[in-house]
């Protein structure tokens, strides 16, 4: 079996032609949109001494299993601001599923 843990390509049988980064090449990834990125975070004006130290946070979301996930469609964020977009994608996700008051049809 060959080890593609290094290798950066799109996920097999994807037409979208996505990447999935792996390894040292997601850390690769990671250390070069957060210098891209003056080594701050993406969302607040918080200066990130350490990459190791902060996210990775994939814009479009990973999907469930990984099955939307572009690790070439993200942003460094610091460990506080990825935890208030989780919580926020998690409330975002729950409001399509339940519904919202403004989509309820009347009954």
């Amino acid at each position: 079996m060959i080890d593609t843990s290094q290798f950066a390509f799109a996920k097999p049988g994807h037409r979208s032609g996505r990447v999935v980064l792996t390894g040292k090449k997601y850390s690769d990834n990671k250390r070069r949109q957060w210098e891209h990125q003056a080594r701050c975070c993406a969302r607040c004006p918080r200066v990130i001494v350490d990459p190791r130290e902060a996210h990775f946070h994939h814009t479009h979301g990973r999907g469930m299993g990984g099955g939307k996930r572009d690790d070439r469609k993200g942003e460094v964020v610091c460990v506080e601001c990825h935890d208030k977009a989780k919580t926020e994608r998690s409330y975002d996700n729950e409001r399509a599923t339940v519904g919202s008051p403004e989509t309820a049809v009347a009954r």
